[in-house]
């Protein structure tokens, strides 16, 4: 009966498709949706009114999946439509390579009742319907099962005061206390960022800290690389390389942006770091770039990290120092540098003792040489948006940055 069971729930093809990345537009509602929707910023104790469209929360679903941990990652696909207090959610997981088939396709319907209880109307696993009266118990099972084992689901129901579904519309009403919000905060930390992870980010935060205070007025990159690669390769002997290589691109991609990522832990594990401009070819806009992008790559996926270089790009094109192609080439430097560091333990190492004895940025940056800057939005549209004049420059881009020494 359960092998039966088991078959009948996967499915050659999927019922939700496959999307593509993130466009730099589709990008920018999510980070806008977060930032909306993101509890940090609520006040202590007043009740919060959330109103959802379809369209964000779908978006939000996606990037979800394309930055899942684990097995998961890239693999599930989620699409929601809601209507009159009702909810249509269709899942897709994609199975590793098996006879039996290549996804498992979930169908549920959920129906909103009153302002803060949920009923589960019906579920469908691949050619499996599952009858109200036995997926309902199964729903209640595992909501009470969550709340008993996961703190942060637990804390998250408390705080829910309505849920309800309108057509094309989420809305929620929660209160969060800071204590609350904090504990949120602190064990999603947790379960994003591994004990290894923040150890080696609390070893490189504290180790620029040191360096901050010894550089001079205009340090170059390769002076800021050198001593953070130097503690990596040094860690690396008794840790993992890959995690360690992650750590000092997290640590410098903040700390181009003037933060500091001790902040995220404890305060006995948090050092002052001295804010410095630093460059790349004399320039500090390129070695932010290259940081910046480099550790984007290492916290989620070269795709994302070529998406908000490309929207950085426009939007100073729109009114700020302009498109810059020199610019978008730190970006794609950053991106393989990252890449190629993090691809298993025998690269990450080469990478730390070339990185720790750096003495060319062109082993790196590639030439930016004959790249179009400063071109304002109405240039840009006119010459390059979506015209085989950009692909052709970023394919050249990307063959200079696969030619660079590093990467012999």
């Amino acid at each position: 009966m359960l092998g039966v069971m088991t078959v009948g729930s996967i499915d050659e093809h999927a019922i939700v498709n496959q999307q593509a990345e993130l466009n730099s537009e589709e990008l920018k509602r999510v980070k806008n949706f977060i930032r909306q929707n993101n509890p940090a910023k609520i006040k202590s104790g007043e009740t919060t009114n959330s109103q959802i469209n379809q369209q964000d929360l779908n978006l939000a679903a996606h990037y979800l999946s394309q930055n899942a941990p684990g097995v998961l990652n890239k693999r599930a696909f989620t699409h929601v439509m809601l209507d009159e207090n009702l909810a249509y959610i269709q899942i897709s997981i994609k199975l590793p390579e098996n006879p039996a088939g290549k996804f498992i396709n979930i169908s549920s319907e959920i129906e909103s009742v009153g302002e803060n209880t949920l009923r589960l109307k019906s579920l469908n696993i691949g050619n499996l319907e599952l009858p109200a009266y036995i997926a309902q118990p199964v729903a209640e099972y595992t909501h009470n099962f969550l709340q008993n084992n996961i703190t942060e689901y637990n804390l998250l129901s408390q705080s829910l005061q309505k849920i309800t579904f309108a057509k094309k519309q989420l809305m929620v009403a929660y209160v969060l206390d800071r204590k609350t919000a904090n504990q949120l905060k602190a064990g999603l930390s947790s379960r994003v960022i591994s004990d290894e992870l923040k150890r080696a980010l609390i070893a490189q935060s504290n180790n620029l800290s040191k360096v901050s205070y010894k550089l001079g007025s205009r340090p170059t990159l390769n002076e800021v690389m050198k001593p953070m690669f130097k503690l990596a390769e040094s860690r690396s002997l008794l840790n993992d390389p890959v995690i360690e290589n992650k750590a000092v691109f997290i640590t410098l991609g903040a700390y181009a942006l003037n933060k500091n990522i001790s902040k995220l832990f404890d305060k006995k594990d948090q050092k002052p770091i001295k804010t410095k401009r630093v460059y790349l070819k004399k320039r500090f806009d390129l070695s932010r770039h290259l940081l910046v992008s480099a550790a984007i790559a290492s916290m989620a996926d070269s795709g994302l990290a070529e998406s908000i270089g490309l929207e950085k790009e426009v939007k100073d094109s729109q009114g700020g120092s302009g498109f810059s192609f020199a610019d978008l080439a730190a970006d794609h430097a950053g991106i393989k540098l990252a890449e190629y560091s993090l691809t298993g333990e025998q690269q990450a190492r080469k990478v730390q003792t070339k990185l720790a004895t750096i003495k060319f940025e062109s082993d790196y940056m590639p030439s930016i040489e004959n790249l179009p800057e400063g071109l304002t939005k109405q240039e840009f549209d006119n010459k390059y948006a979506n015209k085989p004049a950009y692909t052709s420059l970023e394919q050249l881009i990307k063959r200079r940055i696969d030619g660079l020494v590093m990467y012999r």
